[in-house]
């Protein structure tokens, strides 16, 4: 007898807020999505992908008790990356609502929607630099194409929101925090009267979050960008319950940010060194990730040894040469 796969766990953080864990085939495997209720409906945080079993997940929610059978009248996705946003545009013709991002994140999601291959040229490029195995490359590249095919048109209307808006859900306000690094304007959501934070993907409560690199501009810098939205999160009060995308909500924010914050720390302070000599990022990537569960992993892996190697060029610590179409790093 077969199995039918779990599409979809509800459970309910608050009265007025659930919580509802979307499954997928591809890394990172989960996301969560969240219903906030406001006034005759809810407004949710983040679509899931485009696939048929998320289809179906936002079946089983819209049939659930939990929902009193209320429609989604507003839609906010946090940022442009493929788990969150995917499944945004058929949400939003599904049930009517409008749609809420950043600028910069619809801007970065149409363009990635009208020419997919916009950026895959110029990381294909820096990929192979790092002097990794050109067919290694090319198959962990098939990845990207896995997140291109499950995305679906975005309405071509959204309601912009940036840094320091007030956002009133139901009869609240919320606070609207945009954080760089993970994604480069992505939506946080903190509520002073409920001491509560949706934080996205920029504090997970276990996994470290990923930090591409800005493949259009090398002056650009999502490394340092992650860690000043760490420390801009930081200054909420002590008490705020994180509640992430990825994983279950947590307290203690700050000792999560300060260990976070370490780890990056820890990491650039260990290339550092290592760049003593010539290295390419394909050793880089040795030291920082030794072990990439699957192909998907060792994208994300050289992606952001990428990034840190990036960072440390931009502060002066490393500088970079090319021999025989490789990059090199060194210390400064």
């Amino acid at each position: 007898m077969q199995m039918t796969k779990k599409r979809v766990s509800i459970s309910a953080l608050t009265e007025d807020i659930l919580r509802a864990e979307l499954y997928f085939s591809a890394p990172p495997g989960s996301v969560n999505v969240f219903l906030i209720r406001d006034g005759a409906g809810w407004l949710a945080i983040d679509a899931g992908v485009s696939d048929d079993g998320t289809l179906a997940a936002w079946d089983e929610i819209f049939s659930s008790e939990t929902i009193h059978g209320l429609p989604v009248t507003r839609i906010l996705i946090t940022h442009a990356h493929y788990d969150h946003m995917a499944l945004a545009g058929s949400l939003s013709r599904r049930t009517q609502a409008p749609l809420m991002m950043s600028g910069r994140e619809y801007a970065l999601a149409s363009v990635l929607e009208k020419n997919p291959e916009t950026y895959k040229d110029i990381k294909q490029a820096q990929l192979l630099a790092t002097d990794m195995a050109s067919e290694t490359v090319f198959r962990i590249l098939k990845h990207d194409d896995v997140r291109e095919a499950v995305t679906s048109s975005l309405p071509r209307e959204m309601i912009q929101l940036g840094d320091g808006d007030t956002l009133k859900i139901g009869s609240e306000n919320w606070d609207v925090i945009l954080t760089g690094g993970h994604s480069p304007a992505q939506i946080c959501l903190h509520s002073p009267d409920r001491g509560l934070l949706f934080s996205a993907d920029q504090i997970l409560r276990k996994l470290p979050t990923f930090i591409p690199p800005e493949w259009s501009d090398r002056l650009l810098d999502p490394v340092e960008d992650f860690l000043d939205s760490l420390a801009k999160l930081r200054t909420l009060p002590p008490n705020t319950l994180v509640v992430p995308s990825h994983g279950k909500p947590f307290s203690d924010h700050r000792t999560r940010i300060d260990e976070i914050t370490s780890l990056h720390q820890a990491r650039c302070a260990a290339i550092h060194e290592f760049c003593e000599q010539p290295r390419a990022g394909k050793d880089v990537l040795a030291l920082l990730f030794p072990a990439p569960a699957s192909d998907a992993w060792l994208l994300f892996a050289l992606e952001e040894t990428v990034a840190y190697l990036e960072h440390l060029v931009n502060k002066g610590l490393l500088r970079d040469f090319w021999r025989s179409g490789i990059r090199f790093f060194v210390r400064a």
